[in-house]
């Protein structure tokens, strides 16, 4: 059993301006964050008995839909890994959060979708993931043995456009081409999981040509009630029938199962 903490774990100032200040005290105000996360007694009973590992979304790792220009990721970086012992990825070279592990005969992909990612205002971007981390995670799901993959992301990954800026498919065909790719390479049993959007709900993507339909569940946020827009709202526009469960727009926690 683990448990995955999915991004948007505990929150830093959201304005570029607020990290307007030096090193020092850009390191201080984010291991301060991570330990008031540390400090809430039901995360201290769920990561003393539960392997937990998490990954990082915006708010995690610098100021609202950030990228690779934040002028503080490495600190960012540095702190994250000094918190979430995560293991390591087997990639010489690769920078970021990403990694893998496996349990039993299902193996997890937990990605970076902020340190390398182009702007979201720039015009032509191109990449969400980068070259190096993209390669590692074909590598990685081509040399698996296990019978299920569960792909994990800070935000979402098969939700088309209507949604602002922060769906993978915006980022030229990196998304597309992916999904492309594992089809092509035969590679069976993929579910993705994200978080961000603090509700829970299943989402699918089904084209004509795949071999089957990918899935993705999306569970957030476990202590935070917030409520945002109607659902049918964030729908308009996609004309994708993507959602196939009722939103859940309360405290939530996904759970997977291997049956």
């Amino acid at each position: 059993m683990a448990f995955l903490f999915m991004g948007d774990n505990n929150y830093f100032p959201n304005k570029p301006e607020n990290f307007e200040t030096d090193a020092e005290t850009t390191r201080y105000v984010m291991a301060t964050s991570y330990r008031s996360l540390r400090n809430v007694a039901g995360i201290r009973r769920v990561m003393s008995s539960t392997l937990s590992c998490g990954i990082w979304d915006d708010h995690d790792y610098g100021p609202g839909n950030f990228d690779r220009t934040f002028r503080w990721k490495e600190i960012s970086l540095d702190v994250f890994q000094h918190y979430w012992p995560n293991p390591k990825t087997r990639n010489p070279g690769g920078i970021g959060i990403y990694f893998s592990f496996q349990i039993v005969d299902v193996e997890f992909f937990l990605l970076d979708n902020r340190y390398h990612r182009d702007p979201d205002e720039e015009e032509n971007r191109e990449t969400m993931l980068g070259a190096t981390q993209l390669s590692w995670l074909k590598q990685s799901l081509k040399l698996s043995s296990a019978t299920f993959k569960v792909v994990g992301h800070g935000g979402t990954v098969l939700i088309n456009d209507g949604l602002g800026k922060e769906t993978w498919n915006r980022f030229a065909s990196e998304r597309d081409d992916f999904l492309l790719w594992i089809f092509a390479k035969g590679i069976t049993r993929v579910l993705f999981i994200a978080g961000d959007w603090y509700v829970e709900v299943l989402h699918r993507l089904y084209r004509s040509g795949d071999a089957y339909t990918l899935y993705e569940l999306m569970s957030s946020n476990l202590g935070v009630k917030i409520i945002p827009r109607d659902p049918f709202e964030m729908a308009e526009g996609t004309n994708t029938n993507q959602w196939v469960s009722p939103f859940l727009l309360d405290y939530n926690f996904g759970s997977v199962f291997d049956h």
